[in-house]
């Protein structure tokens, strides 16, 4: 578990530490069947969170941490239409009261955009329980 919570391993403010946990990772590629690819939990806290709805026709949401350098962005696909006004109204009530964290199951791989790679976390589904 990643995330600020007190039941998660890490925290996600330097990511240079998971940058080489995905690197080497995806040096253990092709996964598939009796090799998936591992999959991880993310808490995410929503005050000053970013949300996107991204793709030439907006399917599409990319959540974006406010940790600075060390941002975290979690692409979401095919869940616009369902989840941004709900994702958009908890990043805004964030601001004024204790929600907790957001919290959904990821894979974790590197993106190189315009010769910069960054980690980013693909989102599979949202967990719903309490942590």
């Amino acid at each position: 578990m990643l995330g600020p919570d007190a039941d998660c391993d890490a925290r996600l403010e330097d990511l240079q530490p998971l940058f080489e946990l995905v690197r080497r990772t995806e040096g253990l590629k092709h996964f598939g069947y009796g090799f998936t690819t591992p999959v991880v939990e993310i808490a995410i806290e929503p005050l000053g969170l970013r949300a996107d709805r991204i793709g030439s026709e907006s399917h599409y949401l990319r959540l974006v941490t406010r940790s600075g350098l060390s941002c975290l962005a979690c692409l979401w696909w095919n869940v616009a239409e369902e989840k941004f006004d709900v994702i958009q109204s908890f990043v805004q009530r964030a601001s004024r009261t204790q929600l907790g964290t957001l919290r959904f199951t990821a894979t974790l791989q590197l993106n190189t955009f315009r010769g910069y790679t960054r980690v980013q976390a693909v989102i599979n589904e949202q967990i719903t329980t309490a942590a």
